[in-house]
């Protein structure tokens, strides 16, 4: 299953490979139909102010994604949280020598006053209860397309305030995967579809209900809110609580620590605590840290002999606390076993709540 990642949230190396595949795209020649030039021609096609926008355009960043993936594998397109980001991304800032940076772009200064998607306009989107509302009729925009969506378009400026010249910044399929991840979030808690599932999407010849199911299209966001860094691994004897916050869905939920090693040989357990944010109820989990660690395909790694991802369900304890909807605090420590070695060290790169 591919994961996409808050732009913001990419480590070095997952930015450093996305831009080494889009420049590898800018370079194939234009008659080549993965080369950048190609795919961003096809956005004169879009059939934009409809309730086909939003599949259509999943279809077309998925074409995206791919071509990227026959350049390196590894990457997959990153998303762009207006919100959290409260502007344009680090990572597309900068000059030429930067595949995501592109020069026509309105300045800061001339963006000043324009609007910008807050993130209660966003939940606002996400609490539409109808299709037509969210996504659209067959011949009008939803909110999701004629609010946040297009105040990026104008927001940024220049190119991307045109639909036809729009895909010629970069920063366009990160700001469409957001708006993809919306959808995605949006259909965790409703049934509605466009009026016609079976309706062909124009240039892609899919249908519709091709298009529906991010899982069985083969991917997922991470929802970068929750993800934390412990750069310099986590001690018991450490201050450990890691306060993450994130909108959680009517759907299955787990934490990974990502890049986990047992450093010392000891035992100890790590303590999960999740909290309702509004309530303050929490729930506490452990997970035994017993000289190794099983990762979800039961493989024991002993302590120094290499990295994985510790899985943990979170599902139950969150519908126990009512938080469906509602923002939720997760904290983190390791706590030696009795009589256990109190330096007990584990290295981990990240926590990530992994909404499926």
């Amino acid at each position: 299953m591919n994961q996409r990642k808050n732009i913001d949230q990419l480590s070095d190396g997952e930015l450093q490979a996305f831009r080494g595949a889009l420049q590898k795209m800018k370079n194939l020649p234009v008659s080549d139909p993965d080369s950048y030039q190609a795919l961003a021609a096809i956005h004169q096609h879009c059939p934009h102010h409809s309730e086909i926008f939003i599949p259509w355009h999943r279809t077309y960043i998925l074409k995206f994604e791919q071509a990227l993936q026959k350049q390196d594998p590894s990457v997959t397109l990153p998303y762009w949280n207006w919100a959290s980001t409260g502007g344009m991304p680090a990572a597309c800032e900068g000059d030429a020598s930067n595949p995501l940076w592109f020069a026509e772009r309105s300045s800061p200064a001339a963006r000043q006053g324009r609007p910008y998607p807050t993130q209660s306009e966003v939940d606002g989107v996400l609490q539409l209860g109808s299709y037509p509302e969210f996504g659209g009729t067959v011949d009008s925009a939803g909110h999701l397309e004629s609010g946040p969506h297009s105040e990026i378009h104008d927001w940024v400026g220049l190119a991307m305030s045109i639909p036809v010249t729009a895909t010629n910044d970069p920063v366009f399929w990160i700001h469409h995967g957001y708006v993809d991840n919306l959808w995605a979030q949006w259909q965790q808690t409703n049934s509605g579809t466009p009026s016609n599932v079976d309706q062909t999407l124009p240039i892609f010849n899919n249908k519709i209900r091709d298009v529906m199911s991010i899982s069985t299209l083969g991917y997922e966001y991470v929802h970068d809110a929750v993800a934390a860094e412990f750069p310099g691994g986590m001690k018991a004897s450490g201050s450990l609580s890691k306060p993450l916050a994130a909108p959680v869905g009517n759907h299955r939920v787990e934490l990974r620590f990502e890049e986990l090693q047992i450093m010392s040989k000891a035992s100890a357990r790590m303590e999960v605590t999740i909290a309702n944010e509004a309530t303050g109820q929490s729930v506490k989990l452990s997970q035994a840290l017993i000289g190794f660690i099983m990762d979800s395909s039961m493989c024991m790694m002993m302590p120094g002999m290499g990295k994985g991802t510790l899985h943990l369900d979170i599902t139950a304890a969150l519908q126990r606390l009512f938080v469906w909807g509602k923002n939720i605090v997760i904290g983190v420590k390791l706590i030696p076993s009795e009589g256990g070695n109190p330096n007990f060290e584990i290295s981990c790169r990240a926590v990530r709540l992994v909404v499926g």
